[in-house]
């Protein structure tokens, strides 16, 4: 058994990720992993990635340090390339790029994506995931009117994937209502194990 340390402070989305990974690829079965973050969006990236790739995870915060331990199990080796349980092929994902929909008028792009999010939960199939990127996570935040679906979505099993770089860059981080703060890795893992991205 070995202990490894990953300082991953100041490094921007997905860096660490990316670098837990490759420990991770590299570890053996009991071995221990630290993973050091100094934002909350990326701790939570962090053990959501070790989780679902078999690891037991523990976390803890102090002095502006989120820390992330994680035990590797035997099931964490049965994957060599690590992908996450996120990453394997799934039915359409949608992915909501803007506050509204379409170009030309604003006020109609509203409408037009609240109805279109508002379908989701009928359509068929349903989509794997639903992601949030650039100001389309304004959606996923409080104040949006289409909170009720999105929550629908959830109970379904259906991923709320909001960009966790957005949500910083609008200053929305404490606002998030649905999803989980997520990172560019698990995004365009997502898109490219899609059945097929809807873009609307």
């Amino acid at each position: 058994m070995s202990e490894k340390t990953i300082d991953a402070r100041k490094m921007a989305c997905p860096k660490p990720v990316m670098l837990t990974r490759q420990a991770l690829s590299e570890a053996a079965a009991g071995d221990i992993l630290e993973i050091l973050t100094d934002n909350s969006i990326a701790c939570e990236n962090v053990s959501r990635f070790l989780q679902g790739n078999g690891a037991q995870v523990t976390t803890s915060t102090g002095e502006g340090i989120y820390r992330v331990k994680a035990l590797v199990a035997a099931s964490s080796k049965e994957c060599p390339t690590c992908t996450p349980m996120y990453a394997q092929k799934s039915p359409p994902v949608v992915a909501i790029t803007n506050a509204g929909m379409g170009h030309g008028s604003e006020e109609l792009g509203r409408i037009l994506i609240q109805a279109c999010i508002n379908t989701l939960p009928s359509l068929e199939p349903q989509p794997s995931a639903v992601i949030f990127y650039n100001s389309g996570v304004q959606l996923a935040c409080e104040g949006s009117p289409v909170l009720a679906a999105l929550e629908e979505l959830e109970k379904k099993g259906i991923q709320i994937l909001v960009c966790g770089t957005c949500l910083d860059y609008f200053s929305l981080k404490e606002k998030r209502k649905v999803g989980v703060a997520s990172n560019m890795f698990e995004i365009i893992s997502t898109l490219a194990t899609a059945g097929h991205v809807i873009n609307p």
